[in-house]
């Protein structure tokens, strides 16, 4: 219906503008990966181009590109977002790495500040780079929580996959949900920290996605020991 397809095409500006607003690579990347996923698995389910869907996916390109435009150029645009490098994330890494922890098992400590990190005054104050948190889940895990606490992310990540592959009885379904789990770490890779003990937007892109993939994933577990 019109007034569906319009919803879907405000949602998708919207969506679309506030992850090319925040200048987010990472998130930009993530949106783009995804939405050619999102398009894909449609072409495969409907073979037979829809004319007007494709017109409202164009009609919403175009409002964006002409609200980037608008407020910074294109040139201006990508400019910002090649400006910052790698961000030291090449640097901030190397310092957690050659710096671990005395107490592998444990770690520092969950929520631990970077300020009180050994690689401060052996590593980033001597490079002149600014003191961060790591930007990277499985390292941040690590580092705060130890061995433990990335083995518990590790057996989160072996039981996701092992109950979509064993349980979810199509392959469209298992596609859809291994593409949802591969966004949830594509943006949560290289910006965040821990997901342990990081109450923040992490909760809406990390843990709510995850729980309902767990819930679809233990309804077909429930319908196949039904049957």
């Amino acid at each position: 219906s019109f007034n569906y397809k319009a919803l879907m095409t405000f949602s998708f500006i919207t969506v679309c503008l506030a992850v090319l607003l925040s200048q987010s690579r990472i998130s930009i990347a993530a949106m783009i990966v995804y939405s050619l996923f999102i398009g894909m698995m449609a072409v495969i389910r409907k073979p037979k181009i829809n004319g007007s869907n494709v017109i409202y996916v164009l009609s919403g390109v175009v409002v964006i590109a002409i609200f980037l435009y608008s407020f910074y150029g294109f040139d201006g645009y990508i400019e910002k977002l090649m400006e910052r490098g790698t961000s030291h994330r090449i640097d901030i890494w190397t310092g957690y790495l050659r710096y671990v922890p005395d107490a592998w098992l444990l770690g520092f400590g969950s929520g631990t500040e970077p300020d009180f990190h050994p690689a401060v005054e052996g590593y980033w104050m001597p490079n002149g780079l600014a003191i961060t948190h790591p930007h990277n889940l499985f390292l941040g895990t690590l580092v705060d929580t130890g061995v433990i606490g990335l083995g518990f992310l590790c057996t989160l990540v072996v039981l996701l996959l092992r109950a979509i592959f064993k349980y979810v009885p199509t392959s469209e379904q298992k596609i859809r949900l291994l593409g949802i789990l591969g966004l949830i770490f594509i943006l949560t890779l290289t910006g965040s920290q821990t997901v342990v003990s990081s109450i923040k937007a992490v909760w809406l892109y990390l843990w709510i996605p995850i729980v309902f993939i767990w819930f679809w994933c233990q309804q077909e577990i429930e319908q196949h020991r039904s049957s």
